[in-house]
C-alpha cells in the first residue's frame, strides 16, 4: 500500500493521478485505530479533516455519529475511543486508499442535543507531539547540528531525513526547551525547516530543489484560487553581527540573496524602486563568520516568502501535503506559477473531497 507521508523527490504525474483514482470519482477514507478498522457497523464517520503543515504539527478531526445506544444508555465501542490510541489515516477513492497519516487521539469531546443523536468529535496530533512534550536542559558536546537532530528523531522514534550541516561544535547547550522548540531553533540557525511528516523527520535546507511536484490545471483540478502580493516587509540587505571570544573580535554575515521558488522579480528588487539602499542589521551570540552568514540568509530567506501568500482548493488528491511544490497554469501569466504548499487540509464529508492549500513564494 502507497504511504504519501513518506516525501519523495520527482514529478507526480496529474493524469496518472486520474487514473490511479478513477477520474476522482468515489471519494472515501478508512480510520484505523490502534490498527483496527472503525466500520460503518460500529459507528459512523460523517466527516473528516486531514491537516498537515511544515509549520506546526499535523493533525486531524472527525465527527462521529450514530455511536450511542439510546437503550443501553451507553456508546457503542467506547473502548475504541479513548485518549492516547494510535490512529492511522487511508484517503483516497473507490478501493485505491493510501496512507496519509499516523498520529494519537489527543482530544475527544461530546456534544448532546435532547431528543436526537450524540456527536463525537475526535482530534488528534501527529508524532510530532512526541518531540513537543516535556522540558529539557543538556549539552551535545563535539556534535554537528544535524547530528543533533538525528539524535533526537531517533529517541522519538522517528527515522531522521537530515541534510548534513558542516559545522562542528564543541558544545551545544539545550537549555530549558522542548525537543521540538530545540530543533526549530537550530533550523532558523542553519537556514533550514524541520518538520514531520508520517513516521518520518525532515531536517533540510530551505528550498534547495524548487521544480514543481504536481502541476494542477484551472480548468481540470482547482475549484479556488486566492494570492496576494506585499512588498511591506521585504528585506533588502540583511546583516548578522557576533563576537568571536576566542580571537576577541567582531564577526559579520551578510545576506541580500535568495534562492528564486520558479521564475520571477523579487522582492528586493521591487523595494528598491521605492526605497534603494535598504539594509537591516541583527546582533547575535553567533561566534564565526560562517555562523553570522547563515544566520543572515535565513531571516533573508524566511522573509523574502511573506513576498507572496494564497490559498487553492482543489478536488481531493492525497498526495498533496505540506513540504511540495505544486505549479499552477490556466489562470493567468502573472499567476500561473510555481509555489511552495505550507499546509495541506484533506477535507471529506456529504459534500464530497477536496483539498485546501495553504501557499508562498518569494517571487511574482
Amino acid at each position: 500500500m502507497s504511504d504519501v507521508t513518506q516525501l519523495k523527490k520527482g514529478k507526480i504525474v496529474y493524469d496518472s493521478l486520474v487514473t490511479k483514482y478513477k477520474d476522482f470519482m468515489g471519494p472515501t477514507f478508512t480510520v484505523k485505530i490502534d490498527n483496527q478498522e472503525i466500520s460503518s457497523s460500529q459507528m459512523q464517520i460523517s466527516s473528516l479533516n486531514l491537516t498537515t503543515s511544515i509549520e506546526r504539527a499535523d493533525s486531524f478531526t472527525m465527527e462521529i455519529t450514530g455511536a450511542y445506544d439510546f437503550q443501553a444508555k451507553a456508546f457503542k465501542h467506547s473502548d475504541k475511543i479513548k485518549l492516547g490510541k494510535e490512529v492511522q489515516i487511508l484517503l483516497g477513492y473507490v478501493d485505491n486508499v493510501v496512507i496519509a497519516f499516523y498520529g494519537y487521539i489527543t482530544n475527544i469531546k461530546y456534544e448532546a442535543v435532547a431528543d436526537d443523536d450524540i456527536k463525537i468529535i475526535v482530534s488528534g496530533m501527529d508524532k510530532t507531539i512526541k518531540l513537543m512534550k516535556g522540558v529539557k536542559s543538556r549539552s551535545f558536546l563535539k556534535k554537528k547540528h544535524s547530528e543533533i537532530i538525528s539524535t533526537l528523531a531517533s529517541e522519538a522514534g522517528l527515522t531522521p531525513k537530515v541534510d548534513a550541516t558542516s559545522t562542528m561544535y564543541e558544545s551545544v547547550e539545550q537549555i530549558g526547551m522542548s525537543d521540538y522548540s530545540f530543533m526549530q531553533a537550530l533550523a532558523e540557525k542553519n537556514n533550514y525547516e524541520v518538520f514531520v511528516s508520517g513516521n518520518e523527520l525532515h531536517f533540510r535546507k530551505l528550498h534547495q530543489d524548487t521544480s514543481a511536484n504536481l502541476t494542477l490545471d484551472w480548468a481540470e483540478s482547482i475549484i479556488n484560487f486566492s494570492r496576494e502580493d506585499d512588498l511591506v516587509d521585504q528585506p533588502g540587505e540583511i546583516t548578522v553581527r557576533g563576537w568571536d571570544p576566542m580571537k576577541k573580535e567582531a564577526v559579520v554575515g551578510t545576506c541580500s540573496t535568495m534562492t528564486a521558488i520558479g521564475s520571477g522579480t523579487s522582492g528586493k528588487s521591487l523595494l528598491s524602486s521605492v526605497v534603494s539602499g535598504v539594509k537591516e542589521y541583527y546582533y547575535s551570540e553567533v561566534k564565526s563568520a560562517v555562523d553570522a552568514k547563515t544566520l543572515a540568509e535565513s531571516i533573508y530567506h524566511r522573509r523574502a516568502m511573506r513576498l507572496v501568500s494564497g490559498k487553492i482548493t482543489s478536488i481531493g488528491i492525497p498526495e498533496i501535503r505540506a513540504g511540495i511544490y505544486v505549479e499552477i497554469k490556466g489562470i493567468d501569466t502573472d499567476l500561473d506559477h510555481t509555489y511552495y504548499i505550507v499546509s495541506a487540509s484533506h477535507e471529506i464529508d456529504e459534500n464530497g473531497y477536496v483539498t485546501n492549500m495553504t501557499i508562498g513564494s518569494n517571487v511574482v
